[in-house]
């Protein structure tokens, strides 16, 4: 086994109870189809809280000098019991979401403990930190993005029953404003009504769910969990999900997107007077359509889960590693 050589990745997304929590599944899926062997990780809930506590005692930890090939594990937040028990004798490459400035002492404990040679971040303020702390290390921003092939943009937007769709979080004075307006005009309006609520019940139900609104409300984490997210200002999967379901997405377009993109796919939310903002937009749904669909070829070409493994191989070679051998050259029609 070469010295440098990625074995494959690790299995974390499992036991999913939110509808719209399948960030991870797409990702699992990508590597499946680019020929990157499945290594099972922790489902056992009892065991999963011991191992939190073992890693915070630092019993989480490579054993011995030399290590075995290494193994991609995506993690949402510092789920640690994830890296047991590949932790001990294979180097370890995360793909990290929700890595937040609170914790970002903690991140770099974990890095120095399980001697991370490479790492890659869902959020590019998250990887510029992490490079400049270990600018010896590879740290590399590769953006969220989705499954285009699990969501259905045919209808148009004249044909959608569902006028707005607030599905997850709420950038709250908007979202006040928004829901009062809908109200008195009798508009179909989505949105979770109690903390913690589910829109949407089931994984087809939101698929639909999508596929049957005219404008999906989409704000940045650092809006909206501002507490939590401080200055991280990150493109989440809920922008590529609506786009590739052929919504109009109202809100703020993070940089990332923008970057990514070459161009801004979002309507920009005008905070001081929502209401009449929506009143033009559905009064001339027709109009949007073009950037929709312009939104949709971007997502399908490089809004896609196979586009960013695609990356993360690139770099990967660069760095030295070799890869699983009988990879797939191209994504899914």
């Amino acid at each position: 086994m070469a010295e440098r050589e990625v074995a494959g990745y690790v299995v974390v997304q499992r036991g999913i109870r939110h509808v719209s929590g399948h960030t991870v599944q797409p990702l699992e899926a990508a590597l499946q189809h680019r020929g990157f062997p499945a290594y099972r990780g922790v489902s056992f809930r009892p065991l999963k809280r011991a191992l939190r506590y073992a890693a915070e005692w630092g019993f989480l930890r490579p054993i011995g000098g030399a290590r075995k090939a290494a193994l991609i594990v995506p993690l949402m937040g510092r789920q640690e019991a994830f890296l047991f028990p590949w932790c001990f004798q294979h180097e370890l490459i995360p793909y990290i979401y929700d890595c937040v400035p609170n914790e970002f002492a903690r991140w770099t404990r974990l890095f120095q403990c399980q001697r991370i040679n490479i790492a890659f971040f869902s959020a590019r303020q998250a990887a510029a930190h992490f490079a400049d702390l270990f600018p010896r290390k590879v740290m590399q921003w590769v953006p969220e993005a989705t499954d285009v092939t699990q969501f259905d943009p045919r209808r148009p937007l004249a044909d959608r029953p569902i006028d707005i769709l607030e599905f997850g979080r709420h950038y709250d004075p908007f979202h006040a404003r928004i829901r009062s307006y809908a109200s008195r005009r009798g508009l179909r309006h989505l949105y979770e009504r109690t903390k913690g609520e589910i829109v949407f019940r089931t994984r087809p139900e939101f698929v639909s769910g999508l596929a049957t609104s005219k404008i999906s409300v989409c704000f940045p984490q650092s809006l909206t969990h501002p507490e939590r997210f401080g200055h991280i200002e990150t493109v989440t999967s809920r922008y590529f999900e609506s786009m590739a379901s052929g919504c109009i997405i109202l809100g703020r377009c993070p940089d990332e997107l923008r970057t990514v993109f070459d161009y801004d796919p979002v309507i920009e939310a005008d905070l001081s007077c929502p209401e009449e903002q929506l009143e033009a937009i559905l009064g001339r749904i027709e109009e949007y359509q073009p950037l929709v669909d312009r939104n949709l070829q971007t997502v399908q070409r490089i809004g896609t889960w196979y586009a960013r493994v695609a990356t993360i191989e690139s770099s990967l070679h660069a760095a030295g590693y070799s890869l699983p051998a009988g990879r797939m050259a191209a994504a899914p029609a």
